[in-house]
């Protein structure tokens, strides 16, 4: 059955958006052997204009809620999987994500980043 991961996707209410637009000179990410590294990327999403906008600025903890912050993760991880799709041009190529770096900007005092990270891709935390 082809596309499998999107199908999944579809059933998890998760819409691929066109994959942000480049800020400087570099790709959305690039093959090695059997590996795709990405480049990085931010919580954004298309405006009114096809503009990419944050639409959640500041720091989790102060201008931020958990939830919030947990949107703009959330935003990231769909955003990187636009990538990789762009990239590949199948999602059912991807077998196994070795290595995944986030950051949060807390607020100081904030000790949970790890709800922003832990369950992108899943139900909230």
């Amino acid at each position: 059955m082809p596309h499998q991961t999107e199908a999944r996707l579809d059933e998890m209410g998760i819409s691929l958006p066109r994959r942000p637009k480049p800020i400087g000179n570099y790709l959305p990410g690039v093959v090695v052997g059997n590996m795709l590294c990405t480049s990085g990327t931010l919580g954004t999403q298309p405006d009114e204009n096809d503009n990419d906008v944050l639409p959640y600025v500041g720091k989790v903890g102060s201008d931020l809620s958990i939830d919030e912050g947990y949107a703009s993760a959330r935003l990231l991880a769909i955003n990187h999987l636009a990538m990789m799709k762009a990239v590949l041009g199948d999602l059912d190529r991807v077998k196994r994500i070795v290595k995944m770096i986030g950051y949060v900007s807390c607020a100081p005092g904030f000790w949970e980043p790890h709800r922003m990270l832990n369950t992108v891709l899943k139900s909230r935390p």
